[in-house]
């Protein structure tokens, strides 16, 4: 007998344990992915007699099969997700497991972590009695359920390849606790109208593609109309999901369309959901078919997922029985059998060889999900019903950081931004922005009195502070930008976005990931409050080499140099990994669209007199692309002043290399001479180049009318910094070019 407040103590002390997605995890998802809960639950199947199946899906994102022989031949199998969705926006501690009234709380509680509470909470039970089920058990915690489904396709294909026959499948999902007996499938398709971007003023030398697009939108209507008016299936609202997104660009890079310009491309993505009797493939077709007639411009179209519907009678004996309870017994169902749009991924793959198939629930939700087929089941694990498990989302800022957005929404407003740090960068700046129109510099801080007074001669309308503290005491401010030593810069944003300001960060973000993770209560709610600093980002230069790799195809290895001269050691005192490479991890990141590596290698070369000059890494990602990166500090009095930077791209039947420092002006007399190491001109009269644009870009995302780009939101430093973390654990074994590290050897610690 398994008693409710053992389900929920099983639930609590799930919940505890993070397994968000790593596709929707954020500063507060701890480690996303399954990999710990993966390890909790292939240790405790082991501790109840199970035999234990770790399948590597992705690279530390396992499936974890247990199986327990019964008293037949039979085989009943259970599948029950690990991931959950993500937590950002969630009251309170996400993963407390808290229990109260009855009722579990945190992220988890109801899907999918309820259903294998049960699961193990019966198998505890089992053990413990010396019970032997009536038939074989296969009990499968799955990953990507969340996402794209990964580990349950991952899972009929193990089945298949074990040669397992399974008589009866149950898919452990919260369905309002009824029995699901059919499913829609879904096909997700995206289609680019490619049209030519143009100024407005000359409107007659471009090819709008919004208005394009438009008229595919009430083409696609049409045909959610037409869907609509057929004789209804079981599933009620025939096959359309209907236009999920629609981005328009000036180009291919831009993020959304903004300004003066015609787009030239536009985007739309759609959702159809498939009935029974329909196949994916050919709805695919007759869409591409049907965009192409309706669209004036080229029409591009992609095909994400897709998955089969199914449907079985809804009056099969074991339907009957979930549905309305044995004779005499409590019935336990809230609703009767009923078809449903589900998610019911090892369904549908398992369905594919005939499998008989059916669906299980565990747990009350007001959302729906998967299905059934078939006949007979696992009735055991039907339990969990007392289990009314919620937790409360909100979006809602401070009144301190609501009332300061609506007031820098003005759009005639000035952002108001102070300057941490006058070092070299600190001082480009702060005359950079003193030039801005978009912004108005209203504070300096340096605790270097010299620093100030040498600053205050250029711009004398500028008021100075020693300490921070001071200045936000004395001084109104929406944003700023913190350019001090990498120790202090997490101290400094503690202060800042405990007063409800914006922050840009120089990169890196911190000494350690852990010290970086410090800020997540301060961002939790409104992440776009941190952005990290990368001029590059913003180089029209290198934004047009991502423009050309995501237009020219698969990728196969790129090799970053950043080299600088032996000086820069005795200046600095910080190996090449976290002074120059850094930067470079950034492009990297930006070029790999945000794909999280597999595996690391880092060496560093010790330098005569003590510390390093060298620094190389190599990168593997799961797509097959290599990458290598090397710094330096060894370029000879000779070279440029600032050394050299190069990017060298290669893919499949093409090539690429950019030179960004130094800059195309070269100057001779006694010798060469390269003053313009990168495109900074902080001149406060009139100030442009990269830095110029990167702040003009904060300014506008303080303003709420963008977002941070891709490899400068917080997230995304956090990530990097634990890139830079894993090259130095590899660097310091000083071992073979043979040693590598892999992300679990990291995060398992």
């Amino acid at each position: 007998m398994v008693t409710g407040q053992q389900l929920a103590e099983w639930l609590s002390r799930l919940v505890q344990i993070p397994s968000v997605s790593p596709e929707q995890a954020g500063p507060r998802a701890g480690v996303p992915g399954e990999a710990r809960l993966a390890a909790e639950v292939t240790r405790w199947f082991q501790a109840f007699g199970g035999e234990v199946h770790r399948h590597e899906v992705l690279p530390n994102r396992p499936n974890i099969y247990g199986l327990w022989r019964g008293r037949s031949d039979r085989w009943l199998a259970v599948d029950v997700h690990m991931d959950t969705v993500g937590v950002e926006q969630m009251l309170g501690d996400p993963f407390s497991g808290r229990i109260e009234a009855g009722r579990v709380y945190g992220r988890g509680a109801v899907d999918t972590k309820a259903s294998l509470a049960v699961v193990l909470a019966m198998l505890e039970a089992m053990h413990q009695a010396g019970q032997t089920p009536p038939t074989n058990l296969l009990i499968a915690a799955t990953m990507d359920e969340e996402m794209r489904g990964q580990g349950a396709v991952a899972f009929a294909e193990w089945v298949r390849q074990q040669g397992l026959p399974l008589d009866q499948l149950a898919v452990a999902e919260p369905t309002l606790c009824g029995p699901v007996y059919g499913h829609k499938g879904a096909l997700r398709m995206g289609f680019e109208v490619l049209g030519k971007s143009t100024h407005s003023s000359q409107p007659e030398l471009g090819q709008n593609a919004i208005t394009a697009a438009a008229r595919l939108i009430l083409t696609l209507d049409e045909e959610h109309q037409r869907l609509q008016s057929l004789t209804p299936s079981p599933f009620k609202g025939e096959g359309w999901g209907g236009v999920l997104a629609l981005h328009a660009h000036r180009d291919h890079h831009s993020r959304r369309y903004r300004g003066k310009c015609r787009a030239g491309s536009c985007q739309l993505f759609i959702d159809r959901r498939i009935v029974d009797g329909e196949k994916s493939l050919d709805v695919a077709v007759a869409l591409q078919e049907l965009a192409q007639q309706a669209c004036p411009l080229p029409v591009r179209t992609t095909t994400g997922l897709a998955v089969e519907a199914f449907l079985q009678p809804p009056d099969t004996p074991w339907l009957r029985q979930l549905a309305h309870g044995r004779a005499g017994s409590r019935r336990w169902c809230l609703t009767g059998p009923m078809p449903r749009l589900t998610a019911a991924w090892p369904v549908s793959a398992l369905s594919l060889g005939r499998v008989p198939l059916t669906r299980l629930t565990a747990a009350r939700s007001g959302s729906p999900s998967p299905n059934w087929k078939n006949g007979r089941h696992l009735c055991p694990v039907v339990g969990a019903s007392i289990l009314d498990c919620r937790f409360e989302i909100i979006g809602l800022f401070t009144d301190e950081v609501e009332n300061r957005k609506s007031k820098i929404q003005n759009p005639k407003s000035k952002i108001r931004i102070g300057v941490v740090g006058l070092g070299s960068f600190g001082r480009l700046h702060a005359l950079t922005l003193a030039g801005l129109a978009e912004a108005e510099l209203v504070a300096l801080v340096d605790s270097r009195e010299a620093a100030l007074a040498e600053l205050h001669q250029q711009l004398p309308g500028v008021p100075g502070w020693a300490s921070l503290a001071a200045a936000l005491a004395e001084v109104d401010t929406d944003a700023w930008v913190i350019a001090t030593r990498t120790e202090s810069h997490v101290p400094l944003a503690q202060q800042i976005l405990a007063g409800g300001a914006h922050v840009l960060i120089e990169k890196p973000l911190a000494e350690s990931l852990a010290a970086a993770q410090r800020l997540e209560p301060l961002v939790a709610a409104n992440p776009e409050r941190v952005m990290l600093g990368h001029i590059l980002l913003f180089a029209a230069e290198f934004r047009r080499l991502l423009q050309e790799v995501r237009q020219r195809g698969r990728l196969i290895h790129f090799h970053l140099v950043r080299h600088r001269p032996s000086t820069t050691w005795e200046f600095y005192q910080e190996t090449p990994f976290r002074l120059l490479m850094v930067h470079d991890l950034y492009l990297a990141f930006a070029l790999m669209g945000g794909e999280e590596p597999i595996r690391f290698w880092g060496r560093l070369h010790p330098r005569e007199g003590g510390g390093f000059d060298l620094a190389r890494a190599e990168l593997e990602w799961p797509s097959g692309v290599w990458g290598s990166v090397t710094a330096s500090y060894l370029t000879p009095p000779g070279m440029s002043s600032d050394g050299f930077d190069r990017i060298e791209l290669f893919g499949q039947g093409w090539a690429a290399q950019l030179r960004l420092n130094p800059q195309p002006l070269e100057i001779w007399s006694e010798r060469a001479e390269w003053p313009l190491s990168l495109a900074v001109y902080a001149d406060p009269i009139a100030p442009s180049g990269w830095l110029a644009e990167e702040l003009r870009h904060f300014c506008r995302v303080v303003r709420g009318e963008a977002e941070p780009p891709l490899g400068a939101c917080y997230a995304d430093a956090l990530r990097i910094q634990g890139w830079l973390e894993q090259l130095e654990a590899s660097a310091a074994t000083q071992d073979s070019d043979k040693e590598i590290y892999e992300i679990s050897s990291i995060q398992n610690d």
